[in-house]
Protein backbone atom coordinates (compact mmCIF):
# COMPACT_ATOMS: atom_id res chain seq x y z
CA UNK A 1 0.00 0.00 0.00
CA UNK A 2 1.22 3.31 -0.96
CA UNK A 3 0.55 5.82 1.49
CA UNK A 4 0.73 9.62 0.96
CA UNK A 5 -0.76 13.13 1.82
CA UNK A 6 -2.12 14.90 -0.36
CA UNK A 7 -4.01 18.64 -1.29
CA UNK A 8 -7.24 17.93 -2.32
CA UNK A 9 -10.33 20.20 -2.84
CA UNK A 10 -8.50 22.57 -0.47
CA UNK A 11 -7.47 20.29 2.45
CA UNK A 12 -4.88 18.26 3.35
CA UNK A 13 -5.76 14.79 3.03
CA UNK A 14 -4.20 11.14 3.49
CA UNK A 15 -4.75 9.10 0.45
CA UNK A 16 -3.67 5.65 -1.56
CA UNK A 17 -2.07 5.73 -4.60
CA UNK A 18 -3.10 2.86 -6.42
CA UNK A 19 -1.24 3.21 -10.16
CA UNK A 20 -2.25 6.55 -11.55
CA UNK A 21 -5.35 7.45 -9.10
CA UNK A 22 -5.40 8.05 -5.83
CA UNK A 23 -8.24 7.64 -2.89
CA UNK A 24 -8.93 10.43 -0.72
CA UNK A 25 -9.53 9.87 2.32
CA UNK A 26 -12.04 11.44 5.01
CA UNK A 27 -10.42 14.29 7.66
CA UNK A 28 -11.05 11.80 10.34
CA UNK A 29 -8.21 9.73 8.92
CA UNK A 30 -4.39 10.73 8.78
CA UNK A 31 -1.35 9.10 6.87
CA UNK A 32 0.14 8.63 10.41
CA UNK A 33 -3.32 6.37 11.14
CA UNK A 34 -2.69 4.16 8.44
CA UNK A 35 0.68 3.96 9.08
CA UNK A 36 0.43 3.01 12.59
CA UNK A 37 -2.57 0.32 11.98
CA UNK A 38 -1.50 -3.04 11.52
CA UNK A 39 -0.92 -3.86 8.20
CA UNK A 40 -3.78 -6.81 8.14
CA UNK A 41 -6.27 -3.73 9.12
CA UNK A 42 -5.13 -0.92 6.41
CA UNK A 43 -7.68 -2.32 3.99
CA UNK A 44 -10.76 -2.20 5.65
CA UNK A 45 -9.42 1.48 7.55
CA UNK A 46 -9.26 3.06 3.58
CA UNK A 47 -12.79 1.48 2.77
CA UNK A 48 -14.56 3.09 5.86
CA UNK A 49 -12.76 6.45 4.88
CA UNK A 50 -12.97 6.75 1.26
CA UNK A 51 -13.90 10.41 0.39
CA UNK A 52 -13.03 10.82 -3.03
CA UNK A 53 -11.21 8.64 -5.94
CA UNK A 54 -9.24 11.15 -8.42
CA UNK A 55 -6.39 11.14 -11.06
CA UNK A 56 -3.27 11.88 -9.40
CA UNK A 57 -1.99 14.26 -11.35
CA UNK A 58 -5.10 16.48 -10.31
CA UNK A 59 -3.81 16.53 -6.80
CA UNK A 60 -0.74 18.50 -5.03
CA UNK A 61 1.44 15.76 -3.02
CA UNK A 62 2.65 17.12 0.27
CA UNK A 63 5.17 16.34 2.61
CA UNK A 64 4.03 13.51 5.22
Amino acid sequence: MKIATVLHAGRTAAAVVTGDRAIVLGPGITALDLLRADPSDRDDLVARHVDDEVALGELELRSP
